[in-house]
C-alpha cells in the first residue's frame, strides 16, 4: 500500500519540481494530486485524503498554515511538510507549533527533501500503528458484537482477540474470508446422517481456522452450517489469495474434505471492516457463476454486460429458431443465457427468474400457435423443479439445454399434425387473391397462427417465404397476359395486384430475366 503525497505551491512549475526532485515511488509514496492555491489544497485533502502534504507558505486565497489550520478538525489529518523561500523565524515556529514534520527553505534540495519525507513517513507509520490498538470506535464494537451471533465469543472478547493478533504488525492489510465446501464434498456429505455432516463441516471449518490462526494470517470471527468467517490480516507486500490457497490444501490434505473461498477487498483502516466482511460472502457466492477455488473482489471474471434489448432480441431468435426448425436453437438458447449472466451477474435469485420468465414467453406463443398441448403451468413447474435445484449457473445452463432437447420433438410433431390442411389453405386463398393487396396479418389468421410465426412457419412447410409464393403466382399470371394480351405493361401490373408499374417490371425481369415488352416481343417471333 502506497502512502499519499498532496503537492501545493502557487508556481505551477515548482509542483512540477516537486513531483520529479526525488523519487517518490521509491519511499514508497504516490503523487495523488497538485494544488495552485490554498482554497484548492483544502478542497483536495477533503477529496483525495492525502498523508502527507508539502506545501509552500505563502500561496493565494489561504496561507500553507491556514491550510493546516483547516484541516485540524477533519476526520484524516495529513502530516505537513513546508517549504518558503522566507527565512524568517517566525514562519518556522509557527509551522512547527502547529504540528509540520519539517520547514525547508527555498531551494530545496533533493537531499533535504527526501530526509523530511523518511521522517514524516516515520511518524505516520508509527501513528497508524498506534491507532489500531487505541480503544475501537463504537461502530466497530457493534460490529464484532454482531458477529456474536453464533454464541462463541461475546463481542468484547471478540474485539479484544482480534485486537491482541495486531499487536507488532505494521501497517496491516484487512480482508473478509469467507470458506465453505467444494459443491461436490456437499454432495458426498448428503448422503450422511445430519449430525454426521454438521460434525464434518466443522471438522474442515476447524482445521483451516487452526491453520490460519496459527500462522497469525486471520481472525475467526463466526460459522454457520455452511460458511465460516475470518478478518484476514496480511502485511502489505503479502499474496493474500496464494496464503489461502496454500492453507486450503493444507486443510485437504488432513481432513479429505476441499473447501472453496471468497476473499473480500483490501482495508486498511478498522471502520471498513463490515465492509470487506460483506464482500467475502458476496464473492463466495459468486461460486454459482464463477466455479474457481478462491474467488477475489478485485479477481471475479465478470463477464460482458447486456442489455435488455440484446436480451428480448435473443428471445425472439429462440422462438423463430424453433418454428423454423433451425439446427441452432440449443445455440440461441445459449446466447440468451449469457445475457442473463450478463444483466444479474451475482444474483442468483435474479438470474433463475429471468430464465425462467423467458421460458415462460416462449412456452406461451408455442402454445398460442397450437405447437404445444397439454397444461402450460404443468410443464413450467416441472421445469421450475429442475431449476431450482441448479448450484451453478453451467448447471443450469445444462438443465435448460436438457429441457429444449425434450420440448422440440413435441413442437415439431404438433407442427406436421396441422400443416398440411392450412398450408393449402393459405396457398389456394393466395392463388385466388394474388391481385389484391395480400396482408401478413390475414395470412396467419386463416393459418391460425400468430403474425410474429406465421412466416417462419410457411417458410419451414413450403422452403420458400410466402412473399416469394406470392409473387411466383403473380408472375405466372403475368406472363399469361404477357403472352396471350394485347394489354399495355400497366395495366398488366394493375391486373397482378402492383400499383407500381416500375416493381412489376423489376419483379418481372428477376423471374424470366427480361422485361414484359421485350418477353411479348420474344413470344411472337
Amino acid at each position: 500500500m502506497l502512502w499519499k503525497v498532496l503537492l501545493c505551491d502557487d508556481e505551477a512549475v515548482i509542483v512540477k519540481g516537486l513531483r520529479r526532485l526525488i523519487d517518490w515511488e521509491a519511499l514508497g509514496v504516490e503523487v495523488v494530486g497538485e494544488a495552485t492555491d490554498g482554497g484548492q489544497a483544502v478542497e483536495l485533502i477533503g477529496r483525495l485524503r492525502p498523508d502527507l502534504v508539502v506545501s509552500d507558505i505563502r500561496m493565494p486565497k489561504l496561507s500553507g498554515l491556514d491550510v493546516m489550520s483547516a484541516v485540524q478538525s477533519a476526520e484524516h489529518l495529513p502530516k505537513f511538510i513546508f517549504i518558503s523561500g522566507y527565512g524568517e523565524f517566525e514562519y518556522a515556529q509557527r509551522a512547527l507549533a502547529g504540528g509540520a514534520v519539517d520547514y525547508l527553505l527555498k531551494p530545496v534540495s533533493a537531499e533535504a527533501l527526501e530526509q523530511s519525507v523518511r521522517r514524516a513517513l516515520g511518524l505516520m507509520e508509527r501513528s497508524s500503528a498506534d491507532a489500531l490498538f487505541r480503544q475501537p470506535s463504537g461502530q466497530v464494537q457493534e460490529f464484532f458484537a454482531q458477529l456474536t451471533a453464533n454464541r462463541e465469543f461475546a463481542g468484547s472478547e471478540l474485539c479484544g482477540k482480534f485486537t491482541a493478533m495486531l499487536e507488532g504488525r505494521d501497517r496491516p492489510v484487512f480482508r473478509g474470508l469467507c470458506l465453505g465446501l467444494y459443491l461436490e464434498d456437499e454432495e458426498r456429505l448428503d448422503s450422511l446422517p445430519y449430525e454426521k455432516q454438521l460434525l464434518q463441516r466443522f471438522m474442515a471449518f476447524n482445521t483451516a481456522r487452526d491453520l490460519l490462526e496459527r500462522s497469525g494470517h486471520a481472525c475467526f470471527l463466526r460459522k454457520d452450517e455452511g460458511h465460516c468467517w475470518f478478518m484476514g490480516i496480511f502485511a502489505p507486500e503479502e499474496d493474500a489469495e496464494r496464503i489461502v490457497a496454500q492453507v486450503l490444501a493444507e486443510a485437504a490434505g488432513r481432513t479429505g474434505h476441499r473447501l472453496r473461498a471468497g476473499l473480500g477487498r483490501e482495508c486498511a483502516g478498522l471502520d471498513e471492516l463490515p465492509v470487506t466482511y460483506d464482500d467475502a460472502l458476496w464473492v463466495f457466492d459468486l461460486y454459482y457463476f464463477d466455479q474457481r477455488e478462491i474467488l477475489c473482489w478485485d479477481g471475479a471474471a465478470r463477464p460482458l454486460r447486456a442489455t435488455n434489448q440484446s436480451f428480448d432480441e435473443n428471445v425472439k431468435k429462440v422462438f423463430h429458431s424453433i418454428v423454423s426448425k433451425s439446427e441452432d436453437v440449443l445455440d440461441d438458447v445459449d446466447r440468451v443465457l449469457d445475457d442473463v449472466a450478463g444483466l444479474h451477474w451475482g444474483n442468483r435469485m435474479a438470474a433463475y427468474n429471468r430464465t425462467m420468465l423467458f421460458t415462460g414467453d416462449i412456452c406461451q406463443q408455442l402454445y398460442g400457435n397450437r405447437l404445444l398441448t397439454g397444461s402450460f403451468t404443468q410443464r413450467q413447474d416441472e421445469l421450475q423443479h429442475r431449476l431450482e435445484g441448479c448450484a451453478t449457473f453451467a448447471q443450469l445452463r445444462e438443465r435448460l439445454r436438457d429441457y429444449y432437447r425434450e420440448l422440440l420433438p413435441d413442437v415439431y410433431r404438433n407442427a406436421r399434425g396441422r400443416s398440411t390442411r392450412e398450408i393449402v389453405r393459405v396457398q389456394r386463398y393466395i392463388e385466388e387473391h394474388y391481385d389484391q393487396e395480400i396482408s401478413l396479418k390475414a395470412l396467419a389468421e386463416l393459418a391460425c397462427v400468430s403474425p410474429h410465426y406465421f412466416s417462419a412457419y410457411f417458410k419451414a412447410e413450403t422452403g420458400q417465404n410466402y412473399k416469394a409464393f406470392l409473387t411466383r403466382v403473380r408472375m405466372e399470371r403475368a406472363m399469361g397476359l404477357v403472352i396471350n394480351s394485347d394489354l399495355k405493361t400497366y395495366e398488366i401490373a394493375e391486373r397482378v395486384g402492383y400499383n407500381n408499374v416500375r416493381r412489376f417490371v423489376d419483379a418481372f425481369r428477376a423471374a424470366y430475366g427480361m422485361s414484359p415488352l421485350d418477353y411479348r416481343k420474344l413470344h411472337k417471333k
